[in-house]
């Protein structure tokens, strides 16, 4: 008696394998698209990571920088000889961006702003509408 029922349930399975293959061959793609969305999601975290740690370097690098210190360097960007804070920060941040981010300077722009504030009150922010 046993052996027919595992005879019975044994050619039931056989005829569901192939219904299995088929399932799965139409998951597959969405599957496949799902996993790949993960992936791309993975690298635009990773890439706004990147960013944000940069942003924090400048931020800390420029705590320590005069703001109102003259400039004293010529006006091409050289990162090694510049003392110029509105020169320097950006340096800072494009070096710590760039393993993994490469800035256009035709297209990409680095605003650094200092504020001056005394008594809770904003009394003055460099650079100034003259640049």
């Amino acid at each position: 008696m046993m052996k027919a029922w595992v005879r019975k349930l044994w050619a039931r399975r056989r005829g569901a394998r192939g219904q299995s293959m088929v399932e799965f061959l139409v998951m597959l793609p969405v599957l496949l698209i799902m996993m790949s969305g993960l992936i791309e999601f993975g690298f635009l975290l990773n890439y706004y990571l990147d960013i944000i740690d940069a942003a924090r370097d400048g931020a800390r690098f420029a705590a320590n920088v005069d703001p109102l210190e003259p400039d004293q360097t010529p006006p091409q960007l050289n990162c090694t000889t510049t003392t110029y804070f509105y020169r320097l920060v950006p340096c800072v941040v494009t070096q710590a961006l760039t393993p993994q981010i490469t800035l256009d300077p035709a297209r990409d722009d680095l605003v650094i702003s200092a504020f001056s504030i005394g008594g809770g009150v904003v009394t003055a922010r460099f650079p100034d509408a003259d640049g």
